[in-house]
């Protein structure tokens, strides 16, 4: 019994190593900064119509040598109780094009779109603590007009199907609830964006054709959702969706693929195994973070179980 035990925690440990790993990968692919730009270009409003150059230029911080990757202004922000956050990717841009404004950025890769609460509350308050720690950074007592507007943006990876492939913007808007002022004042200083990666495919759009938005949508499908092989996704992200791919980038995203394989086989063996319900359970939950499909799933376990952890997945109930 205590072997058993033994092996179910080097199992754990294991798993969670590889998870670990897998996310670090991740962050490491959104951080290049041609892949942020094309990003930022889809999604935030300031960036709309600018050229990829363009809004790589406004990027604050010079690209890492080796690694093609932004130097990120500090990755984590003190807050009240003490505590601290810590960002995925956290970085500021200055728009000369719009009077050299400045921007705080923050970007998240998230694989749990159900963690058990509201992930939109999670980045509103990662915005939200961006404008405080502006605190004599930007902004004195005496005066906050200087406060500048930060943008959270959340790279949901796996969506339920009704969600998938869908794009949310959430920000502050004014009600006239009686008369018509003058004077607004400047409330736009806060979005937080939701992506939620499609599960079935990029556009087969040509890249003449495609917007902002349906590259962004395919080359990030392409990365992380797509069941090529690194060397083929890196193929399509160069020919169908124009980003530039170095040997670095390519090397992280074959480390991702890795792993991700890596997970799946664990999922397998486990399978073959038909341990505890409990370790089977686990199997598939890991299984589904990294994006295998139910089809695949159920092809290791029952497909009743794999449907009921999905429904509890959506529902918040298996937390």
């Amino acid at each position: 019994m205590e072997e058993q035990k033994d092996n179910y925690l080097a199992r754990t440990v294991r798993d969670a190593y590889g998870m670990e790993q897998y996310d670090i990968q991740a962050k490491k692919i959104l951080a290049d900064k041609y892949l942020l730009a094309v990003i930022m270009a889809a999604v935030v409003e300031e960036f709309h119509g600018m050229d990829i150059d363009e809004v790589m230029e406004s990027i604050d911080g010079d690209p890492e040598v080796e690694t093609g990757r932004i130097i990120c202004d500090g990755e984590e922000d003190a807050i009240l109780t003490g505590g601290r956050i810590h960002y995925d990717i956290k970085f500021t841009v200055h728009i000369k094009q719009s009077g050299n404004i400045k921007l705080y950025m923050n970007l998240e890769a998230q694989r749990d779109y159900y963690p058990g609460y509201d992930l939109v509350t999670r980045g509103i308050y990662y915005g939200a603590t961006m404008l405080s720690t502006q605190w004599e950074k930007e902004i004195r007592p005496e005066d906050y007009s200087n406060l500048k507007k930060v943008y959270s943006i959340w790279l949901c990876m796996n969506s339920s199907e009704q969600d998938a492939n869908t794009i949310t913007e959430y920000s502050i808007h004014p009600t006239m609830v009686y008369g018509e002022p003058k004077r607004i004042g400047r409330y736009d200083l806060i979005t937080v964006v939701m992506i939620r990666l499609s599960n079935k495919g990029g556009s087969e759009l040509t890249r003449e054709t495609m917007d902002a938005i349906q590259r962004m949508n395919g080359a990030l499908y392409t990365i992380f959702k797509s069941k090529k092989t690194a060397t083929e996704k890196c193929k399509d992200l160069q020919e169908k969706y124009g980003i530039p791919v170095s040997e670095t980038f390519e090397n992280e995203v074959k480390t991702m693929c890795n792993f991700s394989e890596v997970i799946l086989e664990k999922g397998i063996e486990e399978g073959m195994e038909k341990g505890r319900r409990e370790e089977r359970i686990e199997a598939i939950r890991n299984m589904l973070k990294i994006g295998a499909s139910k089809e695949t799933i159920a092809t290791l376990y029952p497909l009743e179980l794999v449907e009921q952890i999905i429904r509890e997945k959506e529902t918040g109930a298996d937390k």
